[in-house]
């Protein structure tokens, strides 16, 4: 073999090995570039399931809104059908039940008075029994719903009085024999309070109690004094003023209302549209903490008779600091701390101020300023003073506070139960109001 033909075979192994090494790299491409294209479709399939799996959320997330508006709406039609006027025969129907529950009511007290009347006593009774038979018998599902969760929650206010003071009827008696005689059963007496009296008057008694009469249970405040006593003290709300003498059956106001002409035909006119006012003063500084719970306690009152479907003008304003759970200014504790470290918080509480600070005073603190005399806001330094809603409408209208009568009981020198004159307290002092007079005395305690 010559060196041209070795020559030639050398670069034709060396083309064939060349080209083996362009055949494995033209191979190793294609691969590479296979598993790319496989990457790409697994990337553009992991995208579209992304893509798929955001649009199912977004659709879920429709689905779950839809059903909540659906559920809303529903709600919204049930609420605006509730306040719809119901048919005739539907009124007719729900009035019926409200008048049946009335009306086992009144048989108790015939019963009672019946039964009194042998030993010469007499029945009164005042509050919101009198009130809901002079009401309007509810026209729609809301109010129906309204009266019969507000009726079964209310108690009856009964008096078991003597005319005289010689001859004082046994409270506790009259409830025995009544049990011993069948006509009352489930006895249950959550309070009994006796109230020592000055010189002239015979102590008074009350007792909180539950009882079943011909299967119905009756919630009561029991008091062996006349509705009309002075015991109790000034009065609260328009729409409560009405009470029956059990000795002549009378319908009328409290004695110091009556120097008003036709004075109980306003009130039932004012029952009869479902409207009350205050009977204290509508202004006046805040002194000590005796005032403050007063003012507290008609709140707690004025926002019951609102959920019985009442407009109060003008409307008692209280502290927003059990509902904001904002910081009290004072002591920076919130209302979820206070109840967290067990301790009270009302629900409704004397607003002292209406700057954003004093506002939400927690009532610590209010009964603190006021125990320290310190009678001024913390935040805007204004004096501390009872505060009410102002309607635009009725800014121009004419003061409806009647006649102030101020009563006072002094056990510590025996005098007399004294009426002091308006003339002798001013008009927007209600620390005078609250200070020698009696709220109804079963609601004294906070």
């Amino acid at each position: 073999m010559t060196t041209r033909d070795k020559n030639c075979n050398g670069y034709c192994t060396d083309v064939q090995h060349k080209s083996r090494k362009s055949e494995g790299k033209l191979k190793l491409i294609e691969k590479q570039n296979i598993h790319q294209h496989q990457q790409r479709k697994i990337e553009n399939l992991l995208q579209k399931i992304a893509k798929l799996e955001m649009k199912n959320t977004q659709l879920r997330a429709e689905v779950f809104d839809t059903n909540n508006l659906l559920t809303k709406s529903t709600c919204k039609v049930e609420m605006i059908e509730k306040k719809l006027l119901v048919e005739e025969k539907t009124m007719e129907d729900i009035q019926a039940k409200e008048v049946v529950l009335i009306k086992k009511s009144i048989e108790f007290l015939k019963k009672l008075s019946f039964f009194v009347e042998r030993n010469g006593f007499h029945v009164g009774l005042f509050g919101s029994l009198v009130r809901r038979v002079a009401e309007p018998r509810s026209r729609t599902i809301e109010e129906h719903e309204r009266f019969m969760t507000e009726f079964k929650k209310s108690d009856m206010d009964v008096c078991v009085f003597s005319c005289s003071n010689e001859n004082l009827p046994n409270l506790g008696k009259i409830i025995k024999e009544m049990k011993e005689m069948g006509m009352i059963y489930d006895i249950d007496m959550t309070s009994y309070k006796k109230f020592v009296p000055n010189s002239f008057y015979s102590e008074t008694e009350h007792m909180k109690l539950s009882l079943k009469f011909k299967g119905e249970k009756f919630e009561m405040d029991l008091f062996n004094r006349k509705p009309t006593s002075n015991f109790f003290g000034g009065r609260d709300f328009s729409c409560n003023l009405l009470q029956i003498n059990g000795h002549d059956g009378s319908l009328g106001l409290p004695l110091e209302y009556r120097a008003k002409p036709f004075g109980t035909l306003d009130t039932l006119l004012e029952i009869g549209t479902k409207t009350a006012h205050p009977l204290f003063p509508e202004s006046g500084l805040v002194s000590n903490t005796h005032t403050a719970r007063k003012i507290s306690k008609l709140i707690h009152r004025q926002e019951k008779i609102i959920k019985n479907g009442y407009k109060v003008f003008p409307k008692l304003l209280d502290s927003t600091f059990s509902t904001s759970d904002e910081p009290c200014c004072v002591c920076l504790d919130k209302a979820s701390d206070k109840i967290n470290a067990e301790k009270n918080v009302p629900e409704h509480y004397i607003a002292t101020c209406l700057c954003s600070e004093g506002r939400n005073l927690c009532s610590e603190c209010v009964e603190h300023l006021l125990n320290t005399r310190d009678l001024r806001c913390p935040g805007c330094r204004q004096p501390l003073q009872v505060n009410f809603e102002q309607d635009e409408e009725n800014k121009e209208s004419e003061s409806l506070i009647p006649e102030i009568v101020n009563l006072s009981i002094s056990q510590s020198n025996n005098e007399e139960l004294g009426i002091i004159p308006d003339a002798q307290i001013e008009r927007n002092d209600i620390n005078a109001f609250f200070g020698g007079g009696l709220m109804p005395i079963y609601e004294n305690n906070m």
